[in-house]
């Protein structure tokens, strides 16, 4: 499960995010070849939440091909965050059970 995770388009990455991180840069380089190696059924045994609208990760970054997709009634990143790990923590819980 990731929550407004940058999941793919690491050429998307502003160079000030991997100055300040390179460990992200690392990451971020292996993303792609990370992916690819999962099978379908792995894949799909992701779920991707993310707000309707994210400034920080666009939402078609935070999709991993074939993965399930939660859509939370929210907008922005650190408010997206905030109100899943809080108010919404029940909601996420019950989407990992399943």
């Amino acid at each position: 499960m990731t929550l407004c995770g940058k999941n793919t388009g690491p050429e998307k990455v502003s160079p000030s995010y991997y100055r300040r991180n390179p460990a992200f840069k690392t990451s971020m380089s292996l993303v792609n070849d990370s992916i690819n190696r999962l099978k379908k059924s792995d894949r799909q045994r992701f779920i991707s939440l993310h707000p309707i609208v994210d400034g920080v990760v666009p939402v078609k970054d935070a999709l991993i091909p074939d993965c399930k997709t939660v859509t939370l009634f929210s907008f922005g990143h650190l408010t997206t965050i905030f109100l899943a790990l809080t108010i919404g923590a029940w909601k996420e819980a019950s989407v990992a059970k399943q």
